[in-house]
């Protein structure tokens, strides 16, 4: 926290007393949310590129390279697999929520 607050100039007292600031607390979260949305922006940007790589490398002369590159792609695709169905079941669940809470009559649950 020392070394936050001499960074921003401010006295240490004061980095702990805008911490238990809502306002400022919201605004952190804001700006670190922003941060990160231009990281996966940049990250989807290369991504392409990376694809393509693990591509030509699987037609490299070394078995351990295509070896190597054949467990990326494959690994990476089952991960974006079961992020993609995360994300799915999710919204699913959010608008389900959002349903209850326009209409709270209860409903029978059942599986989609």
């Amino acid at each position: 926290m020392r070394d936050a607050a001499s960074r921003a100039g401010i006295s240490e007292t004061t980095a702990y007393r805008r911490l238990r600031d809502p306002d400022f607390k919201r605004q952190v979260a804001e700006s670190r949310a922003e941060m990160l949305e231009r990281a996966a922006g940049a990250l989807a940007m290369i991504t392409t590129r990376a694809v393509l790589t693990l591509a030509k490398l699987l037609d490299a002369e070394s078995e351990q390279v295509r070896l190597g590159a054949a467990r990326a792609t494959l690994e990476t695709s089952l991960k974006f697999r079961d992020a993609l169905d995360l994300e799915r079941r999710i919204t699913e669940l959010e608008e389900r929520a959002d349903a209850t809470r326009a209409d709270p009559t209860p409903r029978p649950w059942r599986a989609s």
